[in-house]
């Protein structure tokens, strides 16, 4: 069973901005926010709990998930510098729209920046999701730093068919000789449903390995 690590963040929303603390096992996220629980598995999924009174609420829901605000959080995570490893925080900024007519959000926005040693490297907030920022920031560093986390994973994928903005990784430590064979996304589709489970980008575990460049089913 995961650990559980305590996330500092920032809520704010029209009403105002305010720190809050996410409660986090590397797979379900739990907050207070002005005195009401939410918890999901995605920063853009958070859902109230346990009330069916949705009138004159501090802040603004869709189908009793959380929309209209922005949050700020801040992960603790080592950035491995030409063999050595020091300490970094991730930084995500994640801004969600109002309802649309369509039933989605106007807009979901995520930029992530990068602090270590006295470096700052910041993504674009173009793409919406942590794989795609991710790569942002990664392809600013030099080919001697890396952030050790599950995102550079060797045994660490994406389904084809796509992801959520967070924390939809798929972990193959369980069979690990399998997802290094794999040349294609035939080969991935064999193997697919045999994952260990889904993980966080930001979470690491003992069995890490740094990722090969041309591994598994992204490459």
């Amino acid at each position: 069973m995961n650990s559980i690590v305590f996330l500092n963040a920032f809520y704010s929303d029209k009403r105002g901005r305010e720190q809050i603390v996410f409660e986090n096992n590397g797979t379900l996220l739990k907050t207070k926010i002005r005195g009401f629980d939410f918890s999901g598995e995605d920063f853009d999924c958070l859902s109230i709990q346990n009330i069916k009174n949705q009138e004159s609420l501090p802040f603004n829901l869709s189908k009793e998930i959380l929309i209209d605000c922005k949050l700020e959080i801040a992960f603790h995570l080592p950035v491995i510098v030409s063999g050595e490893e020091v300490s970094g925080i991730l930084y995500a900024l994640i801004e969600l729209g109002q309802k649309s007519p369509s039933g989605g959000l106007t807009h979901e926005i995520l930029k992530l920046s990068l602090k270590y040693a006295d470096q700052e490297i910041c993504s674009l907030g173009n793409s919406g999701f942590f794989e795609d920022e991710f790569l942002l920031i990664q392809k600013k560093l030099d080919d001697k730093t890396w952030i050790k986390c599950c995102f550079n994973c060797l045994y660490s994928d994406y389904h084809p068919a796509g992801q959520g903005l967070f924390g939809s990784m798929m972990c193959f430590q369980n069979m690990k000789d399998d997802y290094l064979k794999v040349k294609s996304k035939e080969d991935f589709f064999k193997i697919i449903e045999k994952k260990d489970r889904f993980v966080q980008e930001t979470f690491l575990c003992q069995k890490f390995l740094k990722r090969i460049p041309g591994t598994g089913y992204r490459g």
